[in-house]
């Protein structure tokens, strides 16, 4: 499985989280009265911010192949496993599920199509794309560090 993951090419590991975008539509059924704003503000926004910083992360690690190690490439994936617990997080307080701030707003537009697919289906497969570069992170600052490879990682080897 590790050896999977680590096949995996990381400009695509990166790219795929411009569609994140779709998390504005948090925003536009939040307009419409449907979600709570203390969740469609978090989730939404945070989503835009990683799907707009996806393209740049992206193209560096398209440019430079030792990107892939980096703190800021690692930052990246922090931001996005962030935004997602801070989206959670924030649901459950606007639903009362966490009584912090005495609020009680219906979420129940997240459990009909076609929100639905998001926290059910999206959500978990960005974690794991997350989680995978990570690894690859992870992987790719071994190697550094025991000097085996210029080149970081096994699928950048075909750069």
């Amino acid at each position: 499985m590790h050896e999977a993951v680590l096949a995996i090419h990381p400009v695509w590991l990166a790219a795929v989280h411009g569609l994140r975008i779709l998390g504005a539509g948090f925003l536009f059924v939040y307009a419409f009265g449907h979600l709570p704003g203390l969740f469609a503000h978090t989730a939404g926004w945070g989503d835009v911010l990683v799907a707009v910083l996806a393209p740049f992360v992206a193209a560096r690690l398209a440019l430079d192949p030792h990107f892939l190690r980096s703190s800021w490439h690692l930052g990246f994936h922090a931001l996005g496993l962030l935004d997602f617990a801070g989206a959670v997080l924030s649901g459950l307080i606007a639903r009362g599920t966490l009584p912090l701030l005495g609020l009680s707003e219906s979420t129940a537009a997240l459990g009909a199509l076609p929100l639905a697919l998001i926290p059910c289906f999206a959500v978990p497969l960005w974690i794991c794309l997350h989680i995978a570069a990570i690894v690859q992170i992870r992987d790719a600052r071994r190697r550094h560090r025991q000097g085996e490879d210029d080149v970081t990682g096994d699928a950048l080897a075909s750069l």
